[in-house]
């Protein structure tokens, strides 16, 4: 066996387990969320199902190696992609046991939510939407694919900031001057880096 068929197990290995464990962590979402809980509500184009879609069209992207450019045979780039694979996936799991009760399909705010800033939530403002964009982009360098980096910057960044507006809009009318201290404080998808090492 050589290299290049071990990265290969390696990076087919790393994402399926990415993958699954994101599914299974959507699903539990879905299967424990309480719809009695009182709360105010905006529909989303961006749900669950349209974040679905995309990794779905990402997968099909990397699968039939559409823009894989292997040319570029940069082993530890390669098991850089699947680090931040891993990253990723962990992040999203830790940010989902964080949000607890507070997860929503929708932009949704309970009456009786509370401002989570601890955690991954100290690092990153939106830990799930984060976490998929690192997941995604991490692929698309494990897999030498230029078209899935292409598609997550330019389809899956954008959605997930529109998603993040329309969250912070209403926590902003929630929290108030709590929210807006603590945006300043924390980076939306990218740690602030001199604030973390401040609050250290």
């Amino acid at each position: 066996m050589n290299l290049n068929t071990t990265i290969n197990i390696i990076s087919d290995g790393t994402s399926t387990i990415c993958f699954l464990a994101i599914l299974i962590a959507v699903v539990h979402n879905f299967m424990t969320y309480d719809k009695t809980r009182s709360s105010k509500a905006k529909k989303s184009l961006v749900t669950t199902g349209s974040m679905t879609g995309f990794a779905v069209a990402l997968y099909f992207t990397l699968k039939f190696r559409l823009g894989m450019y292997d040319e570029l045979n940069i082993i530890p780039l390669r098991l850089i992609g699947s680090v931040l694979m891993l990253l990723g996936a962990g992040f999203n799991i830790w940010g989902r046991l964080y949000l607890k009760g507070n997860w929503s399909d929708h932009v949704r705010i309970y009456q009786d939510q509370t401002l989570i800033s601890t955690g991954p939530y100290k690092i990153v403002r939106h830990p799930l939407y984060a976490s998929l964009i690192w997941l995604f982009i991490g692929a698309s360098m494990s897999y030498y694919n230029v078209f899935a980096a292409i598609e997550t910057i330019l389809i899956f960044v954008p959605a997930m900031t529109y998603r993040a507006i329309l969250e912070e809009k209403a926590l902003t009318e929630k929290f108030g001057n709590q929210y807006i201290n603590y945006k300043q404080n924390t980076g939306l998808f990218f740690p602030k880096v001199w604030r973390l090492k401040s609050n250290v």
